[in-house]
């Protein structure tokens, strides 16, 4: 038992060495603990081979130790199949993680362009206002000499009229020679006065104007190059993030490569020890038919020999008797000649004569016994053999019990989750797939749930942060959800019983509600 123990503990150890670890974009930090399986029927007892016979090829990694009755592999095979559940878990979110990166990387690329696009825009504006700054301030600079042209030819002017020159009225009044002439230059020294005063205004508004737009061009054009600033920086950001979000998005396939490529080795391992178990049940039941058939022939052996036996006894009890018949009848001749003086010797011949009747009368007593022993036996083999019609006739009958589809009335959405999962019974557990023909476990409940409406996450795990409720309170169409982590999840449908998708190789199926230490029940909706 020791010896069998310690290898069971090689096996897990073996098939556990393919299990996944904490993948990096996982959000659950706690370490994966192995948890037990589901409830599966006991292995029957059965007889260790007297010889090897020839089996299938076994898998390579069980570190040489290879299992060598089906109770053995039976357990590895189911191990197996829950490493992979864990992967097939892990596949799945390794998958969700390549399509946030995915879509993250193309908001990235997408950002970029606009960034790329508002940069050169504002480039471009840049320029522009540098442009338009330069030419603002080529015109100040033309507005301030035409203002500083005027400038001085007014200052000129007043410089004339001052050393005497002839443009005042005083020198109009002198020289004119009539009061028409004295009118007409007076009022020529007018116009002129007026327009040169006008042109001097309009010069002196047109310097500050051009003045005005230089410093707006300038600012306009520091505002354009300032904004260019920081669109070229939005833009290296958005590069810098495309970059790490390329990168992230590049792990996170080569993760999910490695968690199927993971997965595909222990489904394989999976299907191997699979065929091991049947080829060794197959076996163990043929050695079990021939060591029935060896022990029948050796019963019946037992009985013709016993038969044999009893031949004999009755044969040797009726030589014996004849003898005794002879030896009475000469003795009583013997008597009869010699009555008067032999009595003493008469009653001692009739003794044995006696004893021969005895021994006559015992003889018939063997066969009885034999016949009775035989009845015996018939009568326990016929009761063994009706103990076991009626074993059979439960098992089938708890069987049958067992997988009946009974659910418990249910209301709204969670009674048309109930009935989708129920409809799926009988359906193949396929690693990864979401139904409609075949599921996994978290795949079953999710459609289950999509057929009332309700959208819940693809994953167990992302199904075990739905609204929690006790597993005392549990009602039809809520998922109960184990590991750690979580790794497996079911739908319960009332009367104590689930829908379940368990494992390869054993399809959708209502069993009886079992509980795990860690097991959590929730509620969708």
């Amino acid at each position: 038992m020791a010896k069998q123990h310690r290898k069971h503990a090689r096996l897990i150890s073996a098939v556990a060495a393919l299990s996944v670890p904490a993948l990096a974009f996982t959000a659950v930090a706690a370490p994966a603990t192995a948890q037990p399986t589901a409830p599966h029927p006991a292995a029957a007892p059965v007889l260790r081979p007297a010889t090897p016979a020839a089996l299938p090829a076994t898998p390579t990694d069980l570190n040489g130790d290879t299992p060598d009755t089906a109770a053995d592999a039976k357990q590895a095979w189911l191990d197996a199949g829950e490493k992979a559940d864990m992967l097939n878990e892990q596949s799945l979110q390794a998958k969700e993680a390549e399509a946030a990166a995915g879509a993250k990387a193309s908001a990235a690329a997408k950002a970029v362009q606009t960034k790329r696009s508002v940069a050169s825009k504002a480039a471009a504006e840049s320029a522009k206002a540098d442009a338009a700054a330069k030419t603002a301030q080529q015109r100040s600079q033309q507005a301030a000499a035409v203002n500083q042209q005027w400038q001085t030819k007014v200052e000129k002017f007043a410089s004339a009229s001052f050393r005497g020159a002839r443009l005042g009225s005083m020198s109009a009044l002198l020289t004119a020679q009539s009061p028409d002439d004295f009118l007409d230059k007076a009022a020529q020294l007018n116009v002129v006065a007026d327009q040169s005063q006008q042109t001097l205004d309009s010069a002196k508004r047109a310097s500050v104007a051009a003045a005005d737009a230089a410093g707006t061009a300038k600012t306009s054009a520091a505002d354009a190059e300032a904004a260019q600033g920081r669109s070229a920086a939005a833009l290296r950001q958005a590069e810098q993030a495309k970059k790490e979000a390329d990168t992230a998005a590049s792990a996170a396939k080569q993760a999910r490569v490695a968690a199927q490529q993971r997965e595909s080795a222990l489904r394989t391992q999976a299907a191997e020890l699979e065929k091991l178990y049947k080829s060794l049940s197959e076996k163990e039941r043929q050695e079990a038919l021939a060591a029935q058939e060896a022990e029948r022939r050796r019963q019946a052996a037992e009985r013709a020999a016993e038969q044999s036996r009893q031949s004999e006894a009755s044969a040797s009890s009726a030589s014996e008797a004849s003898a005794a018949s002879e030896a009475s009848a000469a003795a009583q001749a013997q008597a009869e000649q010699q009555a008067a003086n032999q009595a003493a010797q008469d009653q001692t011949t009739e003794q044995p004569a006696g004893g021969g009747q005895q021994q006559a009368a015992a003889a018939p007593e063997a066969p009885s016994t034999a016949a009775q022993e035989q009845t015996t036996e018939q009568q326990t083999t016929e009761q063994q053999t009706t103990e076991q019609q009626t074993t059979e006739e439960q098992t089938s009958e708890e069987q049958t019990t067992e997988q009946a589809p009974v659910a418990a009335p249910a209301s709204g959405k969670a009674q048309i989750a109930v009935e989708a999962a129920l409809s799926r019974v009988g359906m193949p557990y396929v690693y990864g797939a979401a139904g409609p023909s075949s599921f996994d476990c978290s795949g079953l409940t999710s459609w289950a749930w999509a057929q009332a409406g309700v959208t819940i996450p693809r994953t167990s795990g992302g199904q075990a942060t739905l609204p929690e409720v006790p597993l005392s309170d549990l009602q039809p169409g809520d998922l109960v959800t184990y590991g750690t982590p979580v790794h497996h999840v079911f739908i319960y449908v009332g009367n104590d019983q689930i829908v379940n998708a368990s494992q390869t190789g054993v399809p959708v199926r209502v069993q009886a509600m079992y509980y795990k230490p860690d097991a959590t029940a929730h509620r969708p909706g």
